[in-house]
Parts: structure tokens; sequence; C-alpha cells
């Protein structure tokens, strides 16, 4: 923990926090490789406040995320993997900062753990959001689009190390075994 910024340790705390259930037991969540993320120095990377709007593949399902997340990670476990291929680049919001905005009656959700909700568009197959146990909407970074009313959602760090497969990490940002 000494490792995180104050940021990435006040998200986590606010996480923690919010959360009906033990961090350490936190299903592995998250979905979906997304493209490589904007290169900048950790010192320099925050949390934004920046408006983001995602829209599937065939445009029939999306959401609109407001506000600072409650986490921002690269998940590495087998799930994310599997599911994505890679680490899943992903920001964890409250359900008051999350929105769907088109095609909720095209979301397959599909129930991936005890309580933890995968939702995938039934047309295109796209990862739209998942819904954790907690409550929390996790969304991809990678996929949405941000407004120019705050910079883009960030990881803050790396979760599931122990579980990353072949996978290598060339960043600074910090790594965890497990959930943090």
């Amino acid at each position: 923990m000494a490792a995180l910024t104050r940021f990435g340790r006040l998200a986590l705390c606010q996480f923690i926090s919010t959360s009906k259930m033990a961090p350490t037991k936190l299903p592995a969540a998250f979905a979906l490789r997304a493209p490589a993320r904007i290169n900048r120095p950790a010192s320099t990377r925050c949390f934004a406040s920046a408006t983001g709007n995602y829209e599937c593949l065939c445009k029939k399902c999306g959401f609109e995320v407001k506000g600072e997340p409650a986490l921002a990670v690269l998940c590495h476990c087998e799930s994310c993997r599997v599911y994505g291929s890679d680490a899943a680049r992903v920001a964890a919001y409250s359900p008051e900062q999350f929105k769907i905005t088109k095609g909720q009656d095209g979301l397959i959700k599909y129930e991936s753990a005890p309580g933890k909700f995968r939702c995938t568009c039934s047309t295109c197959g796209s990862f739209v959001h998942n819904i954790l146990p907690n409550g929390l909407m996790v969304a991809p970074l990678g996929g949405t689009k941000w407004g120019g009313d705050g910079d883009p959602v960030e990881p803050r760090m790396h979760i599931f190390m122990s579980d990353c497969g072949l996978e290598t990490v060339n960043d600074d940002l910090p790594q965890h075994a497990e959930f943090p």
C-alpha cells in the first residue's frame, strides 16, 4: 500500500469503505483488453472528472459515466484474460455515476460469479459493462470517448499479478499479487 500515490490510496479507501464484500474476495470482475493507455509519467496521472460515453460496435447499447471512479485498474486475472485475451483496462463507478443511455433491453446479463454480472450486447457481442456484487458498475476504459470537461480516466495499478500468465508489465504503476 505504501507504493500507492495519495490519489490511489484515497480511491482505494473509498472503494473499500463502500464495498459490501471483503476486498480479498472481490471476484475477477473486469473484462476486455482495451487499446494502450495514454503514456504519461505516474506523477502527472490522476483520476479525472471527465464525462465518458461508450457505444458497442453496432451502436445499439451504450452508457455514460461521470466523475471520479472508485477504482481504475489493469486486471490480469485469468477470467479477464480468457474473456478479453489480456489485462482488462477498466474503472468501477457507483450506480449514481453510471447511466445506460440506450439498449437496456438489448443487453445479455450473464452471472459469471455469485452476484457478479457481465453485460454484453445481444446483437454484436461487445462487452458493455459489469455489475459487481457490491453494486459498483465496471466500465471498459478503452472504448470510452471522453468529453472536454476533464482528462480521460487511466488505471492507477495492476491487480491479480499472481494470475497474469505470460503477461509482462513494463510501466511504473504499482503491482499487486491479488486485490489490494
